[in-house]
């Protein structure tokens, strides 16, 4: 999973706990934060790499890298890391800390490992020749595995029910069948009127209402995503191009703005809270979904979660019957397993999507999120 995250081709930036968050992860890293088995001293960031991948290379939960991180203030840019950079794992006050203590930036050469050729009687072979000057560009690259769940960022699951009812909707197309296929003209009214031609608009389709698993609430209604339609004529009724097709296209489907493409500037992270939330839907899925696929939360942030938040999932515990019992009306109920873990990528206020960071079991609705 972490060979899908983030290529670090010039720099990614790891941000620090925010002030107010400070002392309380102070407080839980002694406890919480654990070494990988085979975390190195010594880490020289390599052109490729990912913050996640970097992370895992020291911590056993790659996510935790927050608890961890000192920025060296010598640097310009504290909170970037760059290939041939040097990362040195050491202890404050008991507790694992991590900081570029080497590299190019600080005006040190080649990393150990990477020291020039020797002759035949032992002196250094030094290669002359002209060069050009090369230094990192300051770019922040993605730090979550955005190309995975690009289409989820930019498409609605949950709507409201009123401004559901309010979009712009389908009333047929050129020939006045019943459902229509890719590269279909279709008709839609509602449409604002300055609507340019060239406009594109998803077209999604109400499934069913959602509520919260412990308290009943309403959190929403949940969309099926049809497919992307283009303005080629504006007007009432508008005519469009049936251009991305997810399944067909039928009357009354609703159209909302395709949105621009979003970023993913946020690093995975633990709640900033305990929360204890329920799968609620799975988007694009019947029954179950694995890895880099996505599912939602009944908990938003209003109950503390935020982008780059990471829950562990659990399956819902079962009872089985006792086969000694007296009885066999006698259930037992078994443990609950987990079953994988989830990056919140989109905070609502009471509703959150997530994709699916690992998958040990298939993950089904019904499953309890929670902090890992």
């Amino acid at each position: 999973m972490a060979g899908a995250l983030l290529v670090l081709t010039a720099c990614t930036t790891t941000q620090p706990p925010r002030e107010d968050e400070a002392a309380t992860q102070e407080n839980e890293t002694a406890t919480v934060v654990e070494l990988a088995p085979d975390a190195p001293d010594r880490y020289v960031v390599r052109s490729g790499d990912t913050v996640w991948v970097v992370a895992s290379r020291f911590l056993r939960d790659p996510w935790q890298w927050e608890a961890v991180w000192r920025p060296n203030p010598v640097l310009e840019d504290p909170d970037h890391l760059y290939p041939g950079d040097v990362l040195t794992l050491a202890e404050e006050a008991g507790r694992p800390v991590i900081r570029v203590t080497g590299g190019p930036r600080l005006g040190q050469g080649p990393a150990p490992g990477h020291a020039a050729p020797r002759s035949r009687r032992g002196m250094p072979t030094v290669k002359v020749e002209p060069h050009v000057r090369v230094e990192p560009i300051a770019r922040e690259v993605e730090r979550v595995p955005i190309g995975a769940i690009i289409a989820f960022l930019v498409r609605p699951v949950v709507m409201d029910r009123q401004a559901l009812k309010r979009l712009p909707y389908l009333v047929g197309g050129e020939d006045n069948r019943l459902v229509y296929g890719f590269t279909d003209t279709l008709y839609a009214t509602g449409l604002p009127g300055d609507t340019p031609e060239g406009a594109e608009f998803h077209l999604i389709r109400p499934e069913g209402s959602l509520y919260a698993e412990d308290t009943g609430d309403y959190l929403g209604e949940k969309t099926l995503h049809v497919g992307v339609a283009t303005v080629i004529r504006s007007g009432d009724p508008a005519t469009l191009n049936f251009r991305l097709s997810t399944t067909e296209a039928l009357p009354g489907d609703r159209l909302v703005r395709l949105e621009p493409r979003p970023t993913a500037d946020y690093f995975p992270h633990p709640p900033r809270q305990k929360v204890k939330a329920h799968v609620v839907a799975l988007s694009e899925a019947l029954s179950q979904v694995g890895a880099l696929q996505v599912v939602v939360l009944d908990k938003g942030k209003t109950d503390g979660l935020d982008r780059g938040a990471v829950l562990a999932v659990y399956n819902a515990s079962e009872q089985v019957i006792d086969p000694h019992g007296q009885s066999w009306r006698r259930l037992i109920r078994l443990p609950a397993e987990r079953a994988g873990l989830i990056l919140v990528y989109a905070a609502l206020d009471q509703v959150s999507y997530a994709i699916v960071m690992r998958a040990k079991l298939p993950i089904k609705e019904g499953f309890v999120a929670t902090n890992p």
